[in-house]
């Protein structure tokens, strides 16, 4: 979280973050991270097999024709199915977290628009509608660079554990932009 500053203290401010279930998992991305969430029929995409534009509002269904050619193989260096949709009259790279971490991943109901600190931005589709949460400092611990070298949830630079809610792995934007973006 490079441009988060986290310090577990009593005194510290807590951490606001906006959370996403990926069922089993739980993730949050610090609120400064956040560019918008925006429904389907914000984004258009565009299959990379080469059969143009996925029209408006067809992006939910059709998912898994984008990024078909990214990288679904665990051993690869992306990771994830990636591919590419455009927010705002930018293209902005598709990361599907749910394709990788969920057996059956669900449709897609919103899209997750990050900012990465060198300004790029990403597009996670995420299945329900996102919270917002706020961690108190002294719940967030570091995960260990061994653990984020070695791990899927390496893209996570720490993990909330509070006695309300479920364990939570906080994203690292920049970490997920530069290792499978």
């Amino acid at each position: 979280m490079s441009s988060t500053t986290v310090t577990p203290s009593a005194t510290a401010r807590p951490l606001s973050c906006i959370q996403i279930d990926l069922a089993p998992l739980h993730l949050a991305v610090p609120i400064d991270r956040v560019e918008k969430v925006v429904r389907p029929s914000d984004i258009v995409g565009e299959d990379i097999a080469g059969e143009g534009l996925i029209e408006e509002g067809m992006i939910g269904e059709n998912l898994s024709a984008l990024g078909q050619h990214g990288h679904d193989d665990a051993s690869a260096a992306g990771a994830v199915s990636s591919g590419i949709v455009y927010y705002a009259n930018r293209a902005v790279t598709l990361l599907n977290l749910q394709r990788h971490f969920q057996q059956v991943p669900a449709p897609t109901t919103y899209f997750l628009i990050l900012r990465a600190t060198s300004g790029e931005l990403v597009a996670i589709p995420i299945p329900h509608a996102p919270n917002l949460i706020e961690f108190p400092a002294p719940a967030l611990k570091q995960l260990p660079p061994t653990y984020r070298r070695v791990n899927l949830l390496g893209i996570a630079s720490h993990v909330a554990r509070t006695s309300e809610g479920p364990t939570t792995f906080i994203l690292d934007v920049d970490y997920l932009v530069n290792r499978w973006g």
